[in-house]
C-alpha cells in the first residue's frame, strides 16, 4: 500500500489567499470590484456663466487620484458624456482644459503619480525678432472633486474662458512721432506667463507684440492691431508705441486716470488718439463683441 504525504502548509496557503481576496474585494475576472466610474458631461461658459457659442475644439481631461497624483488623461467633446474608471479612492480630481491642443501654448506631459502642482500650461515664447511671448488659444479651465459617495448618475463638469482679448487703435500717429513711413509697432506689458491646473495665474511677465497696419477711415489714418488672445491683467498693463526701435509713446491710463484693465474672458478696444491733445480711451465689452474693431 502506498503512502500519501499530505502536504501540511496547503490549508494555510488557501486560508490567507481567500483571506486576501476577502480584504481587496477585488477577483481577476471582476474588474469591477477594484475600479469605480464616473460619468461626465463638460460645458463651457462665458465670463458672464453663460454657454459659449464659439467653438472648443476639444477637451482634455486630467484625473488625479485623492493625494493629487496624476492618474490618467482623457480626450472628448463639450456635451459629450465621458466615463471615467479609477482605482477606488475616497475622491477624484478632475482638471478640464479646452483647445488646449491647439499648439499656441506648451502644455505639460505628465505621468502616471506626478502631482497636480507640477501641471502648468505655459505660453510659447518665439524668437527675438517677433513677439516674446506668442497669443495663446482661446483656452478654457474647469477643476471639480468628487468624493466617492457622490454617485450621480452624470456629473457636470463647467470649464470657463481664461484668456482675454486686446484691441488697439492709434489715431495721428504718423504727425505726432514724426516719421512718414509705416515702420511702427506696439508692445504690450505684462501679464503672468502661464496657468496652473487651479486655474491661477503664475509665471513671470510676459510681453506681446502683435502686428498691426495702417488703415484708412472718413478720411483719418490710424495704425490698427486687431484683436489678439492674451492672459488677463486686473491691475493694467502698459502699451508702449515704437518707431522701428525709438520708443514713440508709452499709455498706461485711460483719460479718467483709471489703468488699463484686461479682464478674464472680455474682450478690451484702447484708442489712442494724438490729434489735439492726447486722449485714451478704454472699452470692456463681451466676447466676441468689438473684436473687428472700432469706427474712428
Amino acid at each position: 500500500m502506498g503512502i500519501v504525504k499530505r502536504n501540511k502548509q496547503l490549508p494555510r496557503l488557501l486560508c490567507l489567499l481567500t483571506f486576501m481576496t476577502a480584504l481587496t474585494g477585488c477577483i481577476k475576472d471582476d474588474l469591477d470590484d477594484c475600479e469605480q466610474e464616473y460619468r461626465f458631461t463638460v460645458r463651457a461658459y462665458d465670463a458672464d456663466n453663460g454657454e459659449v457659442t464659439t467653438p472648443v475644439n476639444e477637451v482634455l481631461l486630467y484625473v488625479f487620484d485623492d493625494n493629487l497624483q496624476f492618474i490618467k488623461e482623457i480626450e472628448t467633446t463639450i456635451g459629450a458624456s465621458v466615463s471615467v474608471s479609477v482605482p477606488r479612492s475616497e475622491s477624484i480630481h478632475v482638471v478640464g482644459w479646452g483647445n488646449l491642443k491647439g499648439g499656441n501654448q506648451v502644455r505639460p506631459t505628465l505621468v502616471a503619480g506626478d502631482h497636480k502642482d507640477t501641471g502648468l500650461v505655459r505660453l510659447n515664447a518665439v524668437t527675438r525678432t517677433a513677439s516674446p511671448h506668442g497669443s495663446p488659444d482661446d483656452l478654457f479651465h474647469g477643476d471639480i472633486t468628487i468624493n466617492a459617495q457622490d454617485m450621480r448618475e452624470n456629473i457636470l463638469l463647467p470649464i470657463h474662458r481664461k484668456v482675454s482679448s486686446l484691441a488697439v487703435t492709434v489715431i495721428g500717429l504718423k504727425q505726432y512721432a514724426g516719421f512718414d513711413d509705416d515702420d511702427y509697432r506696439i508692445e504690450v506689458h505684462e501679464t503672468r506667463s502661464a496657468i496652473d491646473f487651479y486655474g491661477q495665474y503664475c509665471g513671470n511677465g510676459a510681453l506681446y507684440s502683435p502686428a498691426g497696419a495702417f488703415h484708412t477711415q472718413n478720411g483719418k489714418e490710424a495704425y490698427r492691431v486687431s484683436a489678439f488672445h492674451m492672459l488677463p491683467q486686473n491691475s493694467g498693463v502698459s502699451i508702449d508705441i515704437f518707431h522701428r526701435s525709438t520708443l514713440v509713446y508709452t499709455a498706461t491710463t485711460q483719460g479718467n486716470g483709471s489703468p488699463i484693465i484686461i479682464q478674464e474672458g472680455r474682450h478690451t478696444d484702447v484708442v489712442i488718439d494724438f490729434t489735439g491733445s492726447i486722449r485714451i480711451t478704454v472699452s470692456i465689452s463681451p466676447w466676441g463683441g468689438n473684436q473687428g474693431g472700432i469706427e474712428f
